[in-house]
């Protein structure tokens, strides 16, 4: 199956918030994925990071949200010097803070699934953020998530720490140089 991957716009907001909604609704265990909200979607567009999308080409017939099929989006998130930078578990000295990229949700729509895209949607993330200048890749997966932490350690991502995040929730913190 072929994508097409392009970042998000403001336009593509209510399809990617019903597609996070969509895909933590069909989860069996709800601690595996915590879905971000509309305005955590918007931040990612506007100030805070990207949301890289993957579009099912054979849907696609042009450039509009209406005629183009979301099979799934990556945020990649570029924190600077917030408080809840994920390089503090890898170690990463105060200086190089602000080279940190957040690989955060990715939304795989059930359709799509199998086909490699969350591999393929991190491996354009990860593209992103060395074009913007960014040395260093973290994410957070649920360690009951086995499918997920396959594809980042597959990836060249190692576990750096296990941590409760998101109220409470136990997460795996991994970490790549990129």
């Amino acid at each position: 199956m072929d994508f097409d991957y392009r970042l998000a716009t403001e336009e593509w907001l209510d399809l990617l918030d019903g597609a996070m909604k969509e895909t933590a609704a069909g989860l069996r265990d709800s601690d595996i994925f915590v879905a971000d909200d509309r305005e955590s979607l918007r931040r990612h567009l506007e100030a805070e990071g990207r949301i890289l999308m993957a579009l099912d080409t054979s849907f696609k017939t042009g450039s509009s949200v209406q005629d183009t099929s979301l099979a799934g989006f990556l945020m990649v998130r570029f924190p600077g010097a917030a408080k809840d930078n994920l390089g503090v578990y890898a170690g990463i000295s105060a200086d190089e803070m602000d080279r940190v990229a957040h690989m955060e949700s990715v939304t795989v729509r059930a359709a799509y699934r199998g086909y490699g895209l969350q591999r393929r949607l991190v491996e354009q993330g990860e593209s992103l953020a060395v074009q913007l200048g960014y040395k260093y890749s973290m994410c957070t997966v649920a360690p009951q998530n086995p499918w997920s932490l396959a594809n980042m350690q597959d990836a060249g991502y190692s576990i750096v720490a296990t941590v409760p995040k998101y109220g409470g929730l136990m997460r795996h913190i991994l970490f790549k140089v990129l």
